[in-house]
């Protein structure tokens, strides 16, 4: 499994002093009807993403997300019934199989189970995902996963790992964000 405000700047030739402070006319005084209206400081500006021009990723199938360490697979309640009629099988029959209930800080979601070696239940060496088209969001959003495109460190730290990252198809900075919001992970 992928073990997975800014402010306008002055330019350079702008001068470093305040200009003077025009003289202030005296304001009446707010009646008690109407309060005395402060204006507050501008809302700040979204701060641009790290990877605003996009960044590239093309699957190659590698099954390194799938296979290696041990962690968890989230998948939510349709999920699991999607895959349990792609493998024809009972829903509660297909949980008690092939899932477990993960304990984490934000409460309890299901995850599939891992072969002994920490591959998905349902990776097959030589064949790659058996449920590839019902495959959990989580698997689907890699790697554009809020952890892994917080900071340039993260995506280097999995792309590291993960041979389609930072080559193939160049995926925009708004998909990427649009898919990091909904990336099956627990929130």
């Amino acid at each position: 499994m992928p073990r997975r405000t800014s402010t306008a700047q002055r330019p350079a030739s702008a001068p470093n002093r305040a200009k003077p402070a025009a003289p202030r006319k005296a304001k009446p005084a707010p009646t008690a009807e109407v309060p005395a209206e402060r204006p507050g400081p501008p809302a700040p500006a979204a701060k641009p993403v790290w990877f605003s021009k996009g960044l590239q990723f093309t699957c190659t199938q590698c099954g390194n997300c799938c296979t290696g360490e041990p962690g968890f697979i989230f998948l939510d309640d349709a999920e699991a019934d999607a895959i349990a009629e792609r493998l024809g099988m009972d829903p509660v029959a297909f949980r008690r199989r092939y899932t477990a209930t993960v304990h984490h800080e934000h409460g309890a979601t299901l995850s599939l189970r891992e072969q002994g070696d920490g591959a998905c239940v349902f990776w097959r060496a030589g064949v790659g995902c058996t449920i590839y088209e019902q495959r959990p969001t989580q698997c689907r959003t890699w790697p554009f996963w809020r952890r892994v495109v917080a900071s340039k460190a993260a995506w280097r730290r999995e792309a590291a790992q993960c041979p389609g990252m930072d080559r193939g198809a160049l995926h925009s900075a708004e998909t990427i964000q649009a898919t990091a919001s909904r990336d099956g992970l627990p929130r």
